[in-house]
């Protein structure tokens, strides 16, 4: 008889996954608000295994996601969302990437036919949103992660060109212009949902479009996967980063300006003392937690606090397991909140700090400086 034991972190089910098993991950609600809890399952596709899963929804509910490993091959899988977009025009937005997709995995010698793909819509009235899984297996999740960046990376080129396969690629942006395709999935041990399930939530939005087993993004019976390096040939790594912020355009080719592997990292920096205060009062707004570095970012010009806090402000909840970061930029006179959630990602909230505080740093900045012209010796 398989287990139904649950775990309340994902390592511990993890180390106890046997080959042929999937760890997947189930809504749970923990002292008022929504946590994860983890369990193994065999494979989805076959028949035990579909029956354990039947088996797990009536014991924990239809909140289901698939835990995808890095080191399996995995099928394409993307997020597609805005809550600024027409459903229609999100649609075609959805159709216009599979057919990229689909020429994609023709290019690389494989029959599309044979390897479809699945449109999942769980849109309301409030938001559009769709998954997208098929197509042939690539070599890890890294690997998609990559090919999504390479085509991203197209769209963004050839958006004002024209092209001879008439790709709609307005229907890839919202209303304000904001690209709706998720690129921060790719990353390590993504929690990816199910189809016909939903998240715990008073008004739950189920994933429809396909059978549960058809929405599996890593086969454990394939023995054939392929291959998508980086736009400029270098092995792909888990990453939150966009395509357009670790490439840019140079004399017609894309040109890395970041190390993938560092995406979420910068230069380990001291504070400068005309900021402290701003730190000292960030930690104690929080309300949870504390901050544990700091790291400037050359690139951006802007402070990023790491810190232990899971009291977001974007969700208006703890979470039970993503913290939050800060970021400040003293020459704008800003810091926002920002969190890991994959739900939280793509916002930011914006901390009130009191003027007061950017007191001193704009003393600092408005001193002016005597430079002295020293008479050089021979």
């Amino acid at each position: 008889m398989q287990s139904n034991k649950t775990f309340y972190t994902l390592q511990g089910a993890i180390d106890s996954m046997k080959d042929g098993e999937h760890v997947l991950a189930c809504d749970t609600q923990l002292s008022g608000r929504v946590g994860k809890k983890f369990m193994t399952c065999p494979y989805i596709k076959t028949e035990k295994g579909l029956i354990h899963l039947k088996r797990l929804i009536k014991l924990h509910g239809p909140h289901f996601y698939e835990i995808l490993l890095p080191d399996r091959a995995s099928r394409i899988f993307v997020d597609i969302e805005t809550e600024n977009g027409v459903y229609e025009n999100v649609k075609r937005g959805v159709e216009t990437f599979v057919k990229m997709l689909q020429m994609w995995v023709e290019s690389q010698g494989s029959i599309v036919e044979n390897f479809p793909f699945h449109i999942l819509d769980s849109s309301n009235e409030k938001k559009c949103s769709f998954h997208v899984v098929g197509g042939p297996c690539l070599k890890n999740p890294y690997h998609v992660g990559a090919l999504i960046r390479r085509l991203t990376l197209f769209i963004y080129s050839a958006r004002y060109e024209e092209n001879q396969h008439n790709f709609d690629f307005e229907s890839l942006f919202d209303k304000d212009g904001n690209y709706i395709i998720d690129e921060q999935i790719y990353t390590h041990n993504r929690q990816f949902r199910l189809c016909n399930m939903c998240k715990l939530s008073p008004n739950p939005r189920y994933l429809k479009g396909c059978t549960t087993p058809e929405s599996l993004v890593q086969l454990l019976d394939s023995d054939f996967h392929l291959t998508c390096l980086e736009i400029d040939d270098v092995e792909p790594c888990s990453t939150s980063k966009k395509a357009m912020d670790i490439f840019t355009r140079a004399d017609g080719s894309w040109v890395r300006v970041l190390s993938v592997g560092g995406s979420m990292k910068g230069i380990k920096a001291t504070l400068p003392d005309s900021l402290i205060k701003i730190r000292i009062w960030l930690e104690v707004w929080m309300g949870h937690g504390k901050i544990t570095g700091t790291t400037f970012d050359i690139r951006n010009g802007y402070y990023r606090f790491t810190t232990s806090c899971k009291k977001c402000q974007i969700a208006k909840r703890f979470h039970k397991s993503n913290h939050t970061y800060i970021i400040l930029n003293p020459w704008q006179r800003l810091a926002h909140q920002k969190c890991f959630d994959e739900n939280c990602s793509r916002s930011e909230f914006l901390i009130p700090v009191p003027d007061d505080l950017w007191l001193t740093w704009s003393q600092y900045m408005n001193k002016n400086i005597q430079i002295t012209t020293v008479k050089a010796s021979c």
